[in-house]
């Protein structure tokens, strides 16, 4: 036998606005593409259904709590999600203490092209575009060794021990 209960059917223009709070484990047992992946997919989705009266906060968890996003109307969507370029969590312990302390920080503004990013900024992006093409990584983009020498000799005028002029003759020579 079964029993099946239907409540009233409402239409949408009536709903009453909704109000979303989500805690996120965003811990090292969520850093795998299948989890991310699936709960980003999920987000986007859940984000084009939002009416503009609807509200949507977000918490997320590492061992202890912070706000991502404080409650925000639905209608602001677009605009928040075009504006934050990226956002960090770092964990930190000062000396003495036994409690770390979690810095998160929202990155809001456009990204620099990599021939405007400073001298140090263009050396660290050769030498990790490098290592990405030894690897065969996945992840090398357009990399080529080419652009890993040129960005590495467009930033090497600061060298006082010779170190980024010995790692462009290593690249140079690798076949």
């Amino acid at each position: 036998m079964r029993i099946g209960i239907k409540g009233k059917s409402i239409p949408e223009d009536e709903l009453a606005p909704s109000n979303f709070v989500f805690l996120i484990d965003v811990s090292g047992s969520m850093d795998s593409p299948d989890k991310i992946g699936i709960l980003k997919s999920g987000f986007k989705l859940m984000a084009d259904g939002l009416k503009d009266n609807d509200r949507v906060a977000i918490v997320t968890y590492t061992g202890e709590a912070g706000v991502l996003l404080e409650s925000t109307n639905g209608d602001e969507k677009e605009t928040d999600a075009g504006e934050q370029y990226a956002n960090f969590d770092f964990r930190y312990k000062l000396p003495g203490e036994q409690q770390s302390r979690l810095l998160n920080m929202n990155i809001q503004m456009e990204p620099v092209g990599i021939n405007n990013a400073s001298e140090n900024m263009r050396f660290a992006a050769s030498i990790a575009g490098f290592g990405l093409l030894m690897k065969e990584s996945k992840y090398k983009g357009l990399m080529t060794k080419q652009m890993a020498i040129d960005l590495g000799s467009n930033s090497a005028n600061f060298d006082p021990n010779s170190f980024r002029k010995e790692f462009l003759d290593l690249v140079k020579n690798i076949n």
